[in-house]
C-alpha cells in the first residue's frame, strides 16, 4: 500500500530547505553546490498515517496559497505607494506648455540657485575610513531618497579647491554622471552630520537667499525634469 502522499512530501523538502538542511549537507565547490543522493534519502521524515498526511497537505496548500495571495496584494499596494510621489508632482509641477495659475512665472534654474560640480581625485587615494588627511566625500551612490551619509568615501583634502565644494544645509545633490536611468536622481541634504565634500560626477545646486529649497527639490523630482534629464543624458 501507498504509504506517503506526495503533497505532504514536497511540503517536508521545502521545510528542509527553509530550514537551512540542504545547505549543510550539500557538497560545494567554485561558485555551485549539490546535494549528494546518499545524504538525501539518509534524511529522516516524520511519516504520519496516510490520510493524515493528505490532511495536513491540504491544510498547508490552503495557507500557502493565502500568503502568496497575501504577498501579491501587499506588491501591489506597494506598487500603488511608489506612484503616489509622482502622481503629487504632476499635479503640483505642468509641463512648460501648460498655463501656469496666477502669481506664478517661468524662471531659469540658474536664475534662482548655483550649480556647483564636485571635486576630482584619483581612485587610488581613496580610503574607506577616515585617516589624517583625508576628508569625507559623497558620490552618485549617496543619492537616494535620502541622502544615503553610510556610502561615504575618503578623499585628500586638498582635493578640495573651494569651500562651495563642501556640502550645506539645504543643498541638493543631482547625479549628473551615472546609467542613463539615473542621470538626474536628486535628493535635498536636510543635515550636515559631519564636514563633508562631494564628487565630480554630483552636482550640487544650490538655491539662492529667499529661494524655498524643498520647492525645488520637489520640481528637480518631477517628471518634466526627469524627462529633461533622460533626453538630455
Amino acid at each position: 500500500d501507498d504509504k506517503l502522499e506526495s503533497n505532504f512530501l514536497a511540503k517536508w523538502l521545502q521545510s528542509k530547505w527553509k530550514d537551512g538542511t540542504f545547505n549543510r549537507i550539500c557538497n560545494r565547490w567554485v561558485g555551485q553546490a549539490a546535494v549528494p543522493k546518499a545524504k538525501l534519502l539518509d534524511l529522516y521524515i516524520p511519516l504520519p498515517p496516510l490520510e493524515e498526511q493528505k490532511r495536513i497537505a491540504a491544510i498547508l496548500n490552503e495557507q500557502m496559497a493565502a500568503v502568496e495571495k497575501a504577498k501579491k496584494a501587499a506588491q501591489e499596494r506597494l506598487e500603488a505607494a511608489k506612484a503616489l510621489p509622482g502622481a503629487y508632482l504632476r499635479e503640483v509641477f505642468p509641463p512648460e506648455e501648460d498655463e501656469l495659475p496666477d502669481g506664478w512665472e517661468w524662471v531659469k534654474l540658474g536664475d534662482i540657485s548655483d550649480a556647483i560640480r564636485g571635486v576630482t581625485f584619483a581612485s587610488g587615494t581613496t580610503s574607506p575610513i577616515a585617516k589624517q588627511g583625508l576628508i569625507p566625500c559623497l558620490t552618485t551612490s549617496a543619492v537616494q531618497q535620502q541622502t544615503d551619509w553610510s556610502t561615504k568615501r575618503y578623499i585628500p583634502e586638498n582635493a578640495v579647491k573651494n569651500a562651495n565644494q563642501m556640502l550645506s544645509v539645504g543643498d541638493i545633490l543631482v547625479s549628473t554622471a551615472n546609467s542613463k536611468a539615473l542621470v538626474g536622481k536628486s535628493c535635498l541634504v536636510d543635515e550636515i552630520p559631519f564636514a563633508c565634500t562631494f564628487g565630480a560626477f554630483v552636482t550640487v545646486i544650490r538655491p539662492k537667499p529667499g529661494v524655498e529649497t524643498n520647492w525645488v527639490s520637489r520640481g528637480l523630482n518631477s517628471q518634466e525634469a526627469k524627462s529633461f534629464f533622460y533626453k538630455a543624458s
